[in-house]
């Protein structure tokens, strides 16, 4: 069984999913910039030619932000490795909007001059408390019934 994702509408964007719209509640809620699907890339990795359209870019921080449901196929890892190689850029990686800050709740693609590498993201505990707040009222965001965020 396939679940479509529902569209949704926050802050003048037409989000592909509400997951992506929790995150970008959960952008604002940081006072993070936040762009949305603001530029596709055609790029040659690994001796192929891929079409990607990230779904965030943060200006603030310089990096891209994809956002995936459970799991992360082999395509998709693919597009975000050839991001990060071809832009010398970090892509974060993130999925449900978690109960709370967690060791390795972010996972993000690093692009390096030669290399391409996946770490698990820790945050400095100094943030926790924002970072709590901010995921809360991500995850009490509320979009049905025309609501727009």
């Amino acid at each position: 069984m396939t679940i479509k994702a529902i569209e949704t509408e926050y802050k003048g964007y037409k989000f592909r999913s509400r997951l992506e719209a929790r995150w970008a509640v959960f952008f604002d809620a940081m006072d993070w910039m936040w762009e949305y699907e603001p530029e596709g890339y055609k790029m040659e990795y690994k001796g192929e030619i891929i079409h990607y359209l990230p779904d965030f870019w943060l200006p603030g921080m310089q990096i891209f932000v994809e956002v995936k449901g459970p799991a992360l196929n082999a395509a998709d890892r693919l597009k975000i490795e050839a991001l990060a190689y071809a832009k010398d850029a970090v892509v974060y990686v993130l999925q449900a909007i978690p109960e709370c800050v967690e060791p390795g709740m972010f996972e993000m693609c690093m692009g390096d001059e030669d290399e391409v590498r996946w770490v698990d993201y820790e945050p400095h505990p100094k943030t926790t408390k924002k970072l709590d707040n901010a995921l809360t009222k991500a995850r009490q965001a509320r979009f049905e019934h025309g609501e727009k965020g």
